[in-house]
């Protein structure tokens, strides 16, 4: 024989039953008193046992305790024969209020499915407690026979508080109407002392609600709270009860659980950080404001597409009712990061509004800033006066003192240097106490910069290649201080980037507290061979055990001189690219571009609505990588822009598939691939005609007709640029010149009778340029003699000199003001720069020659004089060292001239026109579009 069903037993107060029809007695039993003998037992013997064999049945009584405090317990048993063996049993706690009241007891179970049942019995009993007097006074006692419409009314028995948050929303059964006919019935229920987060949720919903339902619920402390609809926000009593609160949740996990009459919204969240750091792109975890964002999207329809004046898209809400709502949330990557992330020069989106535009789209993260960048530039300022030896050691013996270009570099070799370093961390730890990651890691160009002392050379690693060259020296360096700081900091990590001469892994292991921001350069476009080459440099580094965030460059493809206003549109692209590093990637830094169409920098996100779709797609995979983009691009077209969905959704479709198909190439991104093979003329004008015909759809209705317009003019620069590069008439200087010669050093008359190069252009001919340009050439058979007259534009607040730390000679002066003038043959090229106040750079160029820089002409001679707003230069290249593999006709040359001209305007970012006597369409050393120098004889 088995026991199918032993019993199930549940205390209920009888005054909150329901009244059913008059009860069916099975047996009555006389009032007890439990005092000196402190126990009692209700028996149901054979006959009537057996009947109710694998049945319900009901024992209610009263029960009071006259004096003492021991609690009253009671015990179903069960027993069979022969042996009158007891088969079944199960202790159970009756809750009772104060001592003096009479409490209605019922107890339910059912008699367990079982031969030759001797007896069933329930037996009461307390503990006595020392030598106090307890007295328990039972009364009314009888077995019944369940009541029928009672058994269908507790079918479902109604589960305890804290049981279950899923089951308790399971149960439900009847809708929490939250909104109907456009009139709020809820209200917002904060804790009583709510942190930053839980004010700044609730203020979010309030928001929102207003605008789609047209007022506002009111926010009120848990307190003043009695009942009602409600949406319980953060850390309440109710969250606590089911287990469900803030500090109950993973960092940034979100729950959304209806619960009775209440909605409660819970996240992971840090309690203590400030309200600063709520709204906006901190990283700290603030799970309850997402699951306040979520509630938002999944119950009202509303969507952040865009930032700033007609962005989010907020239906009307008139009726709002919710049944069962459970809901769970994470994300995906622990860091959602962008690099140039507030919009500049838009009066439509303040900083605040775009600050807002990131939080409810789940940018942010919930490890702190664990993304590397430049950690030595403040040690110029530092220690440049007081200890110039922390510097790295430059080519020439100085110490690397300046802080453009490069920023900082130190010697990785002096133990100083590693002691301050250390420190340095450890004080970053105590101040920033939400982040767990602390950059160690080279300034800019590396290459050129790097420590040339002894010990540091050694560590230099030629056999690994450009990308391996510093590995070994660098990242022995990061294990080094990590090792050091896990003395004093366990459990915080010290994080690089792999990046340039180290991109590629070190010949040892790393740290279990490094992390490694890999810095993969390609914008996204999901070909085979960008694939190819991300997923190479991810197992290279998945291999190391380190934990990997990537630093995405998003700004690659309209950051250069001739490719200005060029969109890339790769929202589908980006599931199928996040698809390969999803579980292997902890987060993504995401660098938007600060140089607009006409090539300014703004210090700021540039041309934001060229990349809006792309930016606002990826805050969704990088929360759930399985979100469906065709369906969420749907959503928005429709959502979004209304009348108009159809010729926008086509406009981006065609855009995505262009970019796809021609998109990037690494070594192949200039004016002819986006000018004329990804973006030609007549496409442009197609998508351009697209916009405009949404416009006219959109014609006067709001918020459509606003956002077509901002759509429209967002892509002016697309048409604009197109346009600089469609050919027609442009003047441009003679490619062949003839310098005339002269009798030996030219005095001022000989000047009068030289070839002038002027009117310089960009290298494209096609930006203005505000810079003035003027070299004149003679020679006398043994030297070429330049003369240049430079002038700054007028009314600037300030002009980039070479500063004392570039040293007089071979300096890295195309950063700063100066004019560079090269010699070719063939392949090859004689480079000369020079610059205020009397500095020379001087190379020889040659294909796949790393020496170029260590070249010295023996005979040059070069000096410079300032002007006010001008600038002259003289200088003399001994033609003799002019020497070539393939040399020219005698007397004859390829050349070019350029001109380096960086300036601020008041007010305005830094201006760094870059002109020429010859466009190249490219770079400076693009000899092909070199003109052609004779020496006149």
């Amino acid at each position: 024989m088995t026991i199918r069903k032993i019993f199930s037993c549940v205390l209920i107060a009888a005054a909150c039953l329901p009244a059913f029809a008059a009860e069916k007695i099975i047996s009555k039993f006389k009032d007890v008193t439990l005092d000196a003998t402190p126990h009692t037992a209700f028996y149901v013997f054979t006959r009537n046992a057996q009947k109710y064999r694998n049945k319900e049945v009901v024992l209610k009584l009263k029960v009071r305790r006259s004096e003492g405090s021991a609690p009253l317990g009671a015990t179903f048993r069960c027993s069979t024969n022969p042996g009158n063996q007891l088969r079944a049993t199960r202790s159970f706690k009756i809750d009772y209020g104060k001592t003096g009241e009479t409490m209605p007891v019922e107890l339910r179970f059912t008699v367990p499915d079982l031969d030759n049942i001797h007896h069933f019995n329930v037996q009461f009993g307390f503990r006595k407690m020392g030598k106090e007097k307890t007295v328990w006074h039972l009364t009314d006692v009888r077995y019944c026979e369940p009541d029928p419409a009672a058994a269908k009314a507790e079918k479902k028995p109604k589960l305890p508080e804290g049981f279950a948050a899923q089951m308790a929303s399971a149960t439900a059964k009847q809708p929490l109407v939250l909104v109907k006919g456009g009139k709020i019935l809820f209200s917002i229920v904060i804790p009583d002392k709510a942190n930053a987060i839980e004010k700044y949720a609730a203020a979010e919903l309030q928001t929102h609600f207003k605008e789609a339902a047209g007022s506002a619920p009111a926010i009120v402390p848990e307190s003043k709270y009695k009942s009602g609809p409600a949406l319980m926000v953060g850390g309440t009593q109710l969250a606590a009860k089911y287990g469900i609160g803030p500090d109950m949740l993973a960092p940034e996990n979100l729950l959304i659980a209806r619960i009775g009459e209440a909605v409660v919204l819970s996240g992971g969240d840090r309690p203590d950080i400030p309200a600063g750091m709520v709204s906006g792109r901190a990283f700290v975890p603030v799970g309850t404001l997402y699951a306040c964002y979520e509630f938002l999207e999944r119950e009202l329809g509303i969507r952040w597409y865009w930032p700033g004046k007609h962005g989010a898209h907020i239906p009307a809400c008139k009726d709002l009712a919710i049944t069962r709502l459970f809901v769970t949330s994470r994300p995906v990557y622990d860091t959602r990061k962008t690099f140039y992330s507030i919009i500049k020069g838009d009066p439509d989106v303040p900083s605040a509004e775009c600050e807002k535009w990131y939080r409810r789209n789940r940018f942010g993260g919930s490890v702190g800033d664990p993304v590397a960048n430049h950690s030595f530039n403040d040690w110029i300022r530092r220690f440049a006066k007081t200890h110039p030896e922390y510097l790295a050691l430059q080519p020439d013996g100085s110490r690397k003192t300046d802080p453009n270009p490069g920023g900082g570099h130190v010697c990785m070799s002096h133990p100083e240097v590693f002691k301050q370093t250390v420190a340095d961390k450890l004080v970053e730890f105590k101040r920033n106490k939400y982040s767990n990651f602390a950059k160690v890691m080279p300034g800019d160009s590396n290459g050129l910069f790097h420590c040339r002392c002894e010990a540091c050379v050694k560590k230099i690693r030629p056999e690994k290649g450009d990308r391996g060259l510093f590995s070994d020296a660098v990242w022995g360096y990061v294990n080094r201080v990590a090792a050091e700081v896990a003395k004093s900091a366990p459990g915080k990590s010290i994080v690089c980037c792999a990046y340039g001469g180290y991109l590629r892994k070190p010949s040892f292991p790393l740290l279990p507290n490094v992390a490694v921001t890999l810095c993969y350069s390609p914008p996204p476009r999901a070909t085979l061979s960008y694939k190819k080459a991300w997923k190479e440099l991810l197992d290279e580094w998945s291999s190391t055990g380190a934990r990997l965030y990537v630093w995405e460059y998003w700004n690659n493809t309209r950051f250069g001189r001739g490719v200005y206003g060029a969109p890339a549109v790769y929202p589908r692209q980006l599931k199928e690219i996040y698809a390969m590093d999803a579980g292997r990637v902890n987060g993504r830094a995401i660098e938007m571009c600060d140089v607009d169409s006409t090539g300014k920098s703004l210090n700021g996100w540039a041309d934001w609505v060229y990349d809006i779709q792309n930016l606002y797609t990826a805050g969704r995979l990088m929360w759930d990588p399985s979100t469906d983009v065709d369906a969420m691009l749907d959503n928005y077209y429709k959502d979004f822009f209304g009348p108009a969905a159809a010729p926008v959704k086509q406009f981006y479709d065609e855009l995505e598939e262009a970019w796809v198909q021609r998109g990037w190439e690494p070594g192949n991104w200039n004016f002819d691939r986006v000018w004329r093979q990804l973006y030609p003329p007549a496409f442009v004008d197609k998508m351009l005609g697209l916009l405009r015909q949404a416009v006219k759809l959109a014609g006067n209705q709001e918020p459509y007709a606003y956002r077509t317009r901002k759509l429209l003019a967002g892509f002016k620069p697309f048409d604009q640029n197109s346009r600089m590069f469609r050919g027609g008439s442009r003047k441009t200087n003679p490619a062949t010149v003839t310098v005339p010669r002269c009798g030996g050093a030219p005095g001022a008359a000989d000047w009068q009778n030289a070839v002038i190069l002027k009117d310089f252009c960009d290298s494209y001919n096609v930006y203005t340029q505000n810079s003035k340009t003027e070299m004149r050439l003679l020679h006398d058979g043994k030297n070429l003699y330049v003369k240049a007259l430079c002038t700054i534009p007028a009314g600037v607040a300030g002009v980039r000199w070479a500063p004392p730390s570039t040293g007089a000679k071979d300096g890295p002066l195309w950063n700063y003001e100066s004019l560079e003038f090269f010699l070719a043959n063939g392949k090859e090229s004689y480079q000369f720069i020079l610059a205020p106040d009397n500095k020379l750079f001087d190379a020889f160029n040659q294909p796949d020659s790393k020496k170029a820089m260590l070249w010295n002409s023996k005979g040059v001679k070069w000096s410079t004089v300032r002007k006010g707003s001008t600038w002259e230069g003289f200088l003399t290249i001994p033609l003799e060292e002019a020497v070539f593999a393939a040399p020219g006709k005698n007397g004859t040359f390829r050349f070019n001239a350029y001109r380096n001209c960086r300036y601020y305007m008041p007010g305005e970012p830094e201006t760094w026109e870059q002109s020429c006597y010859l466009p190249v369409y490219g770079g400076f050393h693009n000899i092909d579009r070199f003109g052609t120098l004779k020496l006149g004889k």
